[in-house]
């Protein structure tokens, strides 16, 4: 655990620092990662999963106590989404999301939301409207 712990904070040092040198995570800065060893997407990866699964408890751990069924339903959806995919999944989902090169401007987020939805079998036609909106979007 220990060992696995230093390689992961060699990598997200590794991550800090390329992605210090540009402004924007989106899908010309993932492309730009393919010299690199794919523990460097896989700690880009695991880090998206864990913020996502931990910002809305940090976020809803302030509320009311009478708010606490948000808490339910936010566990319950990043559950679903979250809870049956691999890094390796989403890595690989990434690649092939930002190997069109239409798709290069989406950041890396909305990226791997697409690619969460696809894993979890949202509709084709709904993931292909969703991506034609962030193509467009400024």
């Amino acid at each position: 655990p220990v060992f696995v712990r230093y390689v992961a904070m060699c990598g997200t040092s590794v991550v800090v620092s390329v992605a210090s040198a540009q402004d924007r995570r989106n899908g010309n800065f993932w492309v730009s990662l393919v010299g690199s060893n794919d523990i460097v997407k896989d700690t880009y990866v695991a880090g998206l999963l864990e913020g996502a699964s931990s910002l809305g408890l940090l976020i809803l751990a302030g509320d009311k106590p009478a708010d606490v069924p948000h808490m339910a339903t936010y566990l319950t959806k990043t559950g679903k989404y979250l809870d049956r995919v691999t890094t390796l999944q989403v890595r690989t989902g990434l690649d092939v999301f930002f190997s069109d090169y239409r798709n290069r401007s989406i950041s890396i987020t909305s990226a791997a939301s697409v690619v969460l939805f696809e894993i979890n079998g949202m509709p084709k036609i709904e993931i292909e409207a969703m991506v034609e909106r962030m193509r467009a979007a400024p």
